[in-house]
């Protein structure tokens, strides 16, 4: 999601003060979500700034208290006014029940945060990129509950809400901030081909860029062009030499040389993404994803 001026200046201004609310944000900050979690919830469930009601919800799902984090977003969201907090909440807890086990809390909290995050849609003031994180939930949450009609008719109205916004968009660069979440949309809804002249207008108006050319590989790969993809990816990687994103490139080119049969490419490729990813520092790597590789190479 995005933060706008109010939840900015929030922020800050908190960061003026101390207390048990600033020993919850430090921890936190620190990566002790539990300990944050805990330190949060002691605060109580009266009147809180809406900014340590989003950093409880935050840490409550960072911990994997989902069934908490859902509860929580459940009592506090008629306490948050601003229309950028309410969306951030709605988002962490719609979140949050989705991952629920299922049982009566889950069948409590979910209803209530779908409804509300869907009517949230339509709030005077939304910022797109909540907006677009809303969507996103709902789509999942469908996907969740194998409902594969219901979630491409929410992705369709997903993808038509982006390509006007695209639409609005003053310049190239303003256009192309809403790419990423388009082809999330496009593949979601089934209408990969729908991303393929926005993108290849993105890449001719940012051609030192690598997200438009692998964006895509992946929208390529869907429509099953796999040869178009391998050379939509052999664009991006020069494009890209460091980070974590390339070893996501990588990984992208290593499927589509899969779809093709290619195995000796595909080796290669794999053990350039695994050299990679040990050369990045640890933060940069999601937990898991090495030893994935590596069994993959092992296969």
């Amino acid at each position: 999601g995005g933060a706008d001026e109010v939840q900015m200046r929030a922020l800050l201004e908190s960061a003026r003060g101390g207390g048990a609310a600033r020993e919850a944000d430090d921890a936190l900050a620190a990566g002790r979500f539990d300990e944050a979690s805990e330190k949060y919830r002691a605060l109580g469930s009266g009147k809180l700034e809406s900014r340590t009601v989003l950093s409880m919800l935050s840490a409550l799902a960072l911990s994997k208290q989902h069934a908490a984090c859902a509860r929580t977003a459940v009592e506090q969201l008629p306490s948050l006014k601003a229309v950028s907090d309410r969306a951030a909440a709605l988002g962490w807890g719609l979140d949050c029940a989705v991952e629920m086990a299922p049982g009566a809390e889950r069948d409590a909290a979910l209803p209530v945060l779908v409804r509300e995050a869907d009517a949230a849609l339509s709030l005077p003031g939304i910022i797109p990129d909540d907006a677009s994180g809303l969507y996103e939930l709902l789509v999942g949450e469908r996907q969740a509950a194998k409902d594969d009609a219901g979630a491409r008719a929410i992705a369709a109205r997903w993808l038509a809400f982006l390509d006007g916004e695209a639409a609005k968009a003053k310049s190239s660069s303003e256009r192309a901030v809403f790419d990423a979440h388009r082809v999330n949309a496009a593949l979601a809804a089934g209408v990969p081909e729908r991303m393929v002249a926005p993108l290849q207008r993105s890449e001719k108006d940012h051609p030192r860029d690598y997200n438009p050319p692998a964006r895509l590989a992946l929208v390529y790969q869907a429509m099953g062009r796999t040869d178009d993809g391998l050379r939509a990816i052999d664009r991006a990687l020069p494009l890209c030499t460091e980070g974590p994103r390339r070893l996501r490139l990588l990984e992208t080119k290593a499927g589509l040389l899969e779809k093709k049969g290619d195995a000796a490419g595909r080796r290669k490729t794999l053990e350039e993404a695994l050299a990679h990813a040990r050369k990045l520092p640890r933060a940069q790597v999601k937990p898991g994803r090495i030893e994935a590789i590596e069994a993959l190479l092992a296969k």
